[in-house]
């Protein structure tokens, strides 16, 4: 009777070891193996005698049975489980990577283990795919910085005689219109010119984070002053309104004040550039124990719900065609936020939708080491 239960037990495992998705084997305790489900023929095409002992290792591909062998030995002296990914060699003479894992038998069979290999194929082949596709794009980004820092090196070499003409030239004392308004034309291609080139070096030393802060106290207005400096000449060349709300009391933090104001300048631009209309633009400062908190918020184009995951990425620009009528590269916002990410901080971006403006919200962790002593009028702007 017992005899006869044993008997059907061990159909019974055979039944379902034979109808398993996988490739199944058992091993004794010195590795070699004593019974295959029929999946791992049908795999291999090799019979159960080709199977038995060692003979199974000439389905593993030389390049992988060292591994084999090395993570075996080092598991089976603890009896604990493994897994690895392997190739076996199919009945075609193709290879496979498999997912073979292996627990340990039960006690009472004195060791060995049961293993099973599961087809991973073509997850492997698509995580090279990808590693080589990503392999790819970071040799074709490494090609870009490097063109684009020796095209503004190149350019940089003609803008300085130009500059030193135009200088020569508000020196003149006779001065008649027609060669005033030639003068103020090449001034303002000039200075365009100036911000391109500048904008191509900073969109590769800032984005690689090659770029090093200098990190000193400042004073959170002072910030504020040199931005609207910078975008002043834009604020007035469409005809807006911009108005500053700073704290009552002085907002000072840890960082490096001439990037920052750069940012900031950036988001002005950026409001002023995508407002057609002239409007009021609002520069907001907020801090509180945690951070401080810079907003520009303008009535402009707004930003559509699609655009906006990839409005921070280089040369992304929602309306191309009228990017380009308004200038620049589309680089001034990824700028901006890595600015802000050197500095542990955030650049956010927030609308409700084309023809409905935008909010920039630009947050700066707050120096928890000590509270910082600045000398500045903060309410200069008030």
């Amino acid at each position: 009777m017992q005899d006869s239960v044993a008997h059907e037990r061990a159909a019974d495992a055979k039944l379902t070891a034979d109808g398993a998705p996988v490739l199944l084997w058992t091993t004794d305790d010195t590795g070699r193996c004593d019974g295959f489900n029929t999946p791992w023929h049908a795999f291999s095409g090799r019979t159960p005698e080709q199977s038995r002992g060692d003979g199974w290792l000439q389905a593993v591909h030389p390049e992988d049975l060292e591994r084999w062998q090395g993570v075996w030995q080092a598991s089976a002296s603890a009896q604990s489980p493994f897994s690895l990914d392997l190739r076996l060699r199919r009945h075609d003479g193709e290879y496979r990577w498999m997912l073979v894992s292996a627990t340990p038998r039960e006690p009472a069979r004195a060791g060995g283990y049961v293993v099973s290999a599961t087809d991973i194929h073509e997850r492997v082949e698509l995580e090279e795919r990808l590693a080589e596709r990503t392999r790819m794009l970071r040799l074709a980004d490494r090609r870009t910085d490097r063109f684009l820092r020796l095209l503004a090196h190149e350019l940089r070499n003609p803008l300085a005689p130009i500059a030193n003409a135009v200088g020569m030239l508000r020196l003149m004392e006779r001065t008649t219109p027609s060669l005033l308004s030639v003068r103020q034309i090449v001034e303002r291609q000039l200075d365009q010119l100036t911000r391109l080139v500048n904008d191509m070096v900073d969109v590769a030393s800032v984005t690689h984070a090659t770029v090093a802060l200098d990190r000193r106290p400042f004073a959170i207005a002072d910030v504020v002053r040199s931005a609207v400096d910078s975008a002043r000449a834009r604020l007035d060349t469409h005809g807006h309104t911009l108005r500053i709300e700073l704290p009552e009391s002085p907002v000072c933090a840890v960082g490096d004040a001439q990037r920052l104001a750069q940012a900031l300048s950036n988001l002005l631009s950026n409001a002023a550039r995508y407002t057609l209309e002239p409007g009021v633009l609002t520069l907001r400062v907020q801090s509180d124990a945690k951070a401080i908190r810079i907003s520009v918020k303008d009535p402009g184009q707004g930003l559509a719900a699609e655009f906006l995951p990839h409005l921070f990425e280089p040369f992304a620009q929602q309306d191309p065609h009228r990017s380009r009528s308004q200038g620049g590269l589309g680089v001034g916002l990824t700028i901006a936020k890595r600015i802000a990410r050197l500095h542990g901080g955030e650049l956010e971006a927030f609308s409700e939708g084309a023809g409905r403006g935008a909010e920039f919200v630009l947050s700066l962790p707050l120096d928890p080491r000590e509270p910082l002593s600045v000398d500045s009028d903060e309410r200069a702007y008030a």
